[in-house]
């Protein structure tokens, strides 16, 4: 059952006590996490009774751990016979308990750090169960510490930009793909992959880092949060998809107002940041109007939407294909179907040179293999492809943009998508460094892709 409404935390402590009555484990499947030498991140509550080789005390500055912490404490006064169930951490003795619990968790190797200052600018307070102490020019021991370790290291630098840590992290993870111990821990998820149209656009997509982003983002499986744009378009597709069943059980085209408010309803369940939706809303209806008022008619024509070539067993050489088309309009009589592929943003009225462009004729290429290697349109073929262009152009033209196949060019679209196979089978993520995100750096990187030169 889908969910319309946000959830919320009492949602999440239902999840919880269902999982809980149910005597079953919340687990984490991710590789990561079930690597025996993965890092195991977690509060000193967790950490009880548990031991590591080496363990990691982050922030030891009396804010945190000392009787300047905030947060949990408990102001209120209780009488003598109630105190033993103060929560711990309400007191120094508490406090100290806790911090001896974190520090006795390491077997070989404790690393402390602590910063200077705290994210608001204030100065931080060392802390006191360390017995800190200057003893030279700007240089502190920790004199409860053995001898050998009471020296504060200190990095004095400053803190990287956002746009660098988020790639440096990054980095950390697709740096370890040549690590046979982690493709080795992928190889599950690398056993079922399936290529898509849209991994192979992504994966050639220099503008927005192609190779690195593809492996970063469908192999490691690390999400990132929908743009608005993307959850516009999925609003709109899934409205065409909606008009086009009830075309098809009815015969009827939809009123209008019924589109526009079924277009608003998924719009809405997108949980878009405030104030945006009404911004979305009103987009929507100025394009679904424009393009009804021109293209209404091809709803008549008998099609299949949003269809899944997921288990069909499609493949190209080695590559395992799969993919969901937009519309099918297919013609049984003379065996032949029509691949439509729905676009919201810039319209065209032309194949011009535009590195956009050059993605969408893509995908249509790899449409026409999809239907005609499928097992369900076995004998169909796919002479054309259209490009059906949901908002209309400055001048309030919609457009549409038919593409007839050429072989020469489908060969080679079938030699590209053998390529990303092998390189995302051997967990090798091509160097982009010498290409311009332009239309004439992906055909170049293209054309190297298939020379193996990268």
């Amino acid at each position: 059952e889908s969910v319309e409404s946000a959830l919320t935390l009492a949602d999440f402590v239902a999840f919880i006590d269902l999982y809980t009555a149910a005597g079953q484990q919340i687990t984490n499947t991710s590789p990561y996490n079930q690597q025996a030498d993965a890092v195991q991140l977690m509060t000193v509550f967790k950490a009880k009774g548990l031991e590591y080789e080496h363990v990691f005390l982050v922030q030891c500055e009396d804010e945190i751990w000392g009787s300047s912490a905030r947060g949990n404490t408990n102001k209120l006064t209780l009488p003598v016979n109630l105190q033993p169930i103060r929560h711990a951490g309400a007191n120094d003795d508490e406090r100290l308990r806790l911090l001896f619990v974190a520090v006795t968790r390491a077997k070989y190797g404790l690393h402390l750090s602590s910063s200077r200052q705290q994210h608001s600018g204030k100065q931080s307070t060392r802390l006191k169960y360390f017995d800190e102490r200057e003893v030279g020019s700007d240089q502190h021991a920790a004199m409860i510490l053995p001898e050998t370790s009471q020296l504060v290291s200190e990095l004095d630098s400053d803190a990287p930009a956002l746009e660098l840590l988020q790639l440096d992290w990054r980095t950390k993870h697709t740096d370890s793909l040549a690590d046979i111990s982690l493709r080795n821990l992928l190889s599950e998820r690398l056993d079922s992959y399936q290529l898509s149209p849209t991994h192979l656009v992504a994966f050639l997509d220099l503008e927005y880092a192609g190779p690195l982003r593809f492996f970063f983002g469908t192999i490691l499986g690390i999400p990132e949060a929908p743009t608005l744009d993307g959850q516009y378009g999925t609003a709109v597709h899934e409205t065409l998809e909606w008009i086009q069943h009830q075309v098809s059980e009815s015969g009827f085209l939809p009123a209008q107002g019924d589109i526009l408010q079924y277009f608003d309803q998924r719009i809405i369940a997108k949980k878009l940041p405030d104030g945006r939706a009404g911004i979305e809303i009103k987009r929507g209806h100025a394009a679904l109007q424009a393009w009804l008022t021109e293209r209404k008619h091809i709803f008549a024509i008998p099609a299949v939407v949003e269809r899944s070539f997921k288990h069909e067993g499609i493949f190209v050489g080695p590559a395992h294909l799969s993919g969901r088309i937009d519309r099918l309009e297919i013609d049984e009589k003379n065996k032949q179907i029509t691949v439509v592929d729905y676009k919201t943003g810039a319209c065209y009225s032309s194949w011009k040179q535009d590195a956009k462009l050059h993605k969408y004729r893509l995908q249509l290429y790899c449409y026409k293999l999809l239907i005609e290697s499928s097992r369900t349109y076995k004998g169909y073929t796919v002479p054309v492809g259209r490009l059906e262009f949901i908002e209309p152009d400055d001048k309030g033209n919609i457009c549409t943009l038919d593409l007839s196949f050429d072989e020469q060019e489908l060969e080679q679209t079938k030699q590209l998508l053998r390529v990303m196979w092998e390189h995302v089978n051997t967990v090798r993520i091509p160097d982009i460094s010498r290409y311009p995100a332009t239309l004439t750096g992906i055909k170049q990187f293209e054309q190297d892709l298939l020379n193996g030169t990268v």
